[in-house]
């Protein structure tokens, strides 16, 4: 009886474990999106007024695609952290 309760005590405290790294995870490459969005933006406004290259031109369709998958993200996010802090 102690065996199968001291084992589903590890298997839950290594479930959290996992969701706390997926947690983590999935911040930092939200994280790394921003950051690299934000370079874009400025490395945009520099090539326009120095070098005159201007960056890849992206369709309102795959701009609407990647806010979508952003929102998505975003949605699934936060039902993992309730997800954990419910479990806590």
């Amino acid at each position: 009886m102690q065996d199968k309760q001291a084992e589903r005590d590890f298997k839950d405290s290594i479930n959290q474990r996992d969701n706390e790294t997926k947690v983590v995870v999935a911040e930092i490459n939200s994280q790394a999106e921003m950051a690299i969005l934000q370079l874009k933006n400025r490395m945009t406004e520099a090539d326009e007024e120095n070098d005159g290259i201007k960056p890849d031109e992206y369709s309102q369709e795959a701009k609407d695609k990647l806010m979508q998958d952003m929102l998505k993200f975003d949605k699934q996010l936060a039902l993992d952290r309730e997800k954990l802090d419910f479990e806590k």
